[in-house]
This record gives C-alpha cells, structure tokens and sequence, in this order.
C-alpha cells in the first residue's frame, strides 16, 4: 500500500498530544484532527487513510487510544477499517452525508409521528421559503421557472427528479446551511418511508404526484412574487408528506407492501443499494424498524447472518460495519457475542452536526433565524404529538444549534 499523506500529516502533528492527558480526551482531538483533514483535502469516497498501526504510530499515541478516535469517526459514518491484505482505514463518505445520515438514523430513532414530523417540517420549510423570496434574483426568478417547467403533470420518475431540482435551488436561494441540514435529514426519512411502504401502487403514485405538483406551484408563487401563496400551496405539499408518514414502517408501524422497495428506487436512484451488503443492510434495518426498534433485539451470529442471506463473511461484515456506522446495531464479542440493536448516540450525533455547520461558517443571525421558527413551533399546541414534553425533532435540532 502506497504511503498515505494523513501519514506525514499525524507525524507533524503528533508530537503536540499529551499522552498523559484523559483517553476519551485524547481519541477525540485524534478523530478530529482525521476529520479535518478529510474535509481539507476533500479526499473522496474510498480513499486509502493508511493502516491503523502505522497511523497511531505516527501520532505518536497507542494502539489503544487510536482506536478510539476511529471508533468516533465510524459512529458518524465518516470512516470505515477494513481488514486483510488490502484492508486499512478508508473514507466511508463525505461530511455532509455521514452528518446527514446519521442526523436522519437519530431522528428515526426516536419515532415521532407522522403530525410531528409534518410541522417540524413546516417551521423549517417557512424559513426556506421566506428566506428565498427574499433573495430571488431575476437570474435566480429565470432559472427556477426553468426547472418548474421540467414537472409535468403526469407521474413519471422524471417528474420526481424534477421536483426534486426545484426544492434543491430553493435551498440554495435560502442559502442556510442548518437549513439545507435538517431538511435533507427529513427527506432521507421520507425515503425510508417509501421503501417500507404499505400504500398500494395507485396511491403511493398518486401522493408522489401530488407532492411534485404542490411543489411547482410554491415555486412558481415565488416567482410570480406572491410569498403568502406559495406558503399556502406549501402547506398543502406537506399535508401529502405527512400522509406518506402514515402509511409507512418507519413511523407508523405497519407492514411493508411487496414490491415496494422496488418501487421507491425507481423514483430515488440515489439510495438504490449497489451491492450485495449494502441490500443486506437494507433488509437488517427493515426487520428493525418494523419490530420498533427494540434495543437489545438479537439479530443472530455472523455465520447465522452468512448462512440466511447465502453471502461469505466478507460481505456480512460489510453489511454489519454501514450499520453500526449509524449507531443501529452492534457486534458483540465474547459471551455477548452476535448482532443485537442498539441506541444510537444522541452526544456524537449532536457533536457531528454542530462541527459540521460551524465549518460551513453558519452565520448567527441565520441559525438564531432556524432556532427562533422552531422554538416558535415547541410554544404553540400541536396536535397529533405522543411526545408530551413537545416535538422531537424540533428539540433535536435547536439543541444541535444550541452547542454551536
């Protein structure tokens, strides 16, 4: 393996940790001079770290300790060890999708209902939308009437990437990087909920044709300069959002339709899985949601897990590794041996997404803009809510904001 450059790297760097200090203290100014360095260099998707020994040797720390700050950086999905001949330690993803990710695992996790979601949804939503009416440009007005025109009233997957496009320049025109954040981690659950979904073919097509719809009319409210309209016809695209929600595994409960995840990955190319563990991963996670996320659950041995899914071990443990980087399952060792569920770490989770916006340069006034609409949400009644101290998901994110 050609030598890696994070090795010179920790060579100059390591000397300066005191080895005498706490090791969890330790670990982590280890994972977060890695994680620097990763976003600096924008080293891409699989991009060969180097061998563990070797980088602990050149931090100048131990084994023990280096482990550890691998340990966090795999928690947040950011790296992956791999073992053998050709294995090391390898970029697993890049900062916004592992802080995405496991932003979107977390709030999963804690299983807000379909209402919560919905006007969790529309505090963030209302920032986006009165934020980009307030920056459209005639060159931006030009654009987005552009990719308004590409939704086209039948239901096509074409349709959806349009729609989808559409969503992605009003983002940019609201130009917030919290924003961006927690809209993205909620419409990664909204995926999660079409693969495990219940609705029959008609309808699931009818919502998805619906919500594309709902969202050309917001933008072209926008751009015909009528704000108070496009919240309205925003509204109304989140009514059929939150009837996704209700019809799904993931926060309702029921029973995924067959064929379903067949279906969603026609409309989502981007989470369609490309290898065999990745597939594996997918079904571990299903039988998970749908048993309610029981911690402790036992999943079953490697060779339980090799044997059910007709795979070697090679691709079990891939399998097993995407999971556990989002804090879903564990592989236990010893007499605890074998594959249980587990909590997933709302303090590493927390810690992550607020490094990351703080690298983003998230401006105060735009994160106290975020916060200020959703604490607006937690003082007003809110129907729907099983969670009687307010709504999760909006709580989670203010005290993202909050340690920044």
């Amino acid at each position: 393996m050609a030598s890696s450059p994070l090795l010179g790297y920790l060579e100059h760097t390591g000397r300066t940790h005191n080895e005498q200090s706490s090791k969890m203290k330790l670990a982590e100014r280890i994972a977060r001079i890695i994680e620097d360095r990763i976003v600096i260099e924008a080293w891409p998707v699989g991009f060969s770290l180097g061998r563990e020994a070797e980088l602990a040797a050149a931090a100048d720390v131990s084994r023990w300790s280096f482990r550890e700050a691998i340990v966090l950086l795999e928690q947040i999905g950011m790296v992956e060890s791999r073992r053998g001949r050709n294995g090391g330690l390898f970029v697993a993803s890049t900062l916004f999708d592992a802080v995405r990710n496991g932003l979107s695992n977390y709030l999963e996790f804690l299983g807000p209902t379909p209402a919560e979601i919905r006007v969790a949804r529309k505090a963030l939503e209302s920032v986006m939308i009165r934020q980009a009416a307030a920056r459209i440009t005639d060159t931006s007005r030009a654009h987005l009437q552009t990719l308004t025109q590409a939704i086209g009233d039948d239901f096509n997957p074409g349709v959806i990437a349009a729609a989808a496009e559409v969503r992605k320049a009003l983002l940019e025109l609201a130009d917030n990087t919290a924003l961006s954040l927690f809209v993205h981690a909620i419409g990664q659950a909204l995926i999660h909920a079409s693969w495990y979904s219940a609705l029959d073919d008609e309808t699931f097509q009818s919502l998805m044709g619906a919500m594309s719809r709902s969202i050309k009319k917001t933008a072209q409210a926008l751009i015909d300069g009528e704000l108070e309209q496009a919240l309205s016809w925003d509204d109304e695209f989140l009514e059929h959002f939150e009837e996704v929600f209700r019809h799904s595994a993931v926060m309702s409960g029921l029973s995924s339709r067959e064929g379903a995840v067949e279906r969603a990955d026609q409309l989502f190319p981007a989470g369609r899985p490309q290898k065999k563990a990745e597939q594996i991963a997918r079904r571990l996670r299903q039988q998970i949601l749908e048993s309610g996320w029981p911690i402790g659950m036992h999943l079953g041995s490697e060779a339980d897990l090799m044997e059910r899914f007709e795979v070697g071990r090679a691709v079990v443990r891939e399998a097993i590794r995407s999971l556990e980087r989002l804090g879903v399952v564990e592989m236990g060792r010893g007499g605890a041996s074998g594959l249980r569920v587990v909590r997933p770490d709302p303090v590493q989770m927390t810690l992550a997404s607020s490094r990351y916006l703080r690298r983003t340069g998230l401006e105060p006034a735009e994160a106290a803009c975020v916060r200020n609409a959703l604490e607006g949400l937690l003082s007003a009644a809110e129907p729907g809510s099983r969670h009687h101290h307010g709504n999760p998901l909006a709580e989670t994110f203010i005290k993202i904001l909050a340690d920044l």
